[in-house]
C-alpha cells in the first residue's frame, strides 16, 4: 500500500494482499502480531474473502477480534530515531 500511487488502478484488489496476512494470523493463533503500514492504513478499502469491499479496519475486527485484544496506534518513526518523518500505522 502506498500513498505515492493512490491514483493507480486496482488499488482495492492490490490492498487485498493485507486479507492473506489477516487469514495468516487468525490461522497461526501466535501469542501477538503487528502490522504495519501508511497513516490511512485502516480506513483503506480491500476485498475481503467474500468478495465485498470492507475497510480494513472492519476486516481485522471481523476476522480476529474474537481471539485478540487489538490495539491501534499511529506513530510517527523520527519519534523513535528514524532519520526522517514518516507517520505509520501499528
Amino acid at each position: 500500500m502506498s500513498v505515492a500511487n493512490h491514483k493507480k488502478k486496482d488499488e482495492k484488489v492490490r490492498n487485498s494482499l493485507v486479507v492473506e496476512s489477516i487469514k495468516m494470523v487468525a490461522d497461526l493463533l501466535t501469542k501477538f502480531f503487528v502490522f504495519e503500514n501508511v497513516r490511512s492504513f485502516l480506513t483503506t478499502t480491500c476485498t475481503d474473502t467474500d468478495g465485498q469491499d470492507h475497510k480494513i479496519k472492519q476486516v481485522i475486527e471481523t476476522k480476529l477480534a474474537g481471539d485478540y485484544n487489538i490495539h491501534y496506534s499511529v506513530i510517527n518513526f523520527k519519534d523513535y530515531g528514524s532519520p526522517s518523518s514518516r507517520t505509520r500505522t501499528l
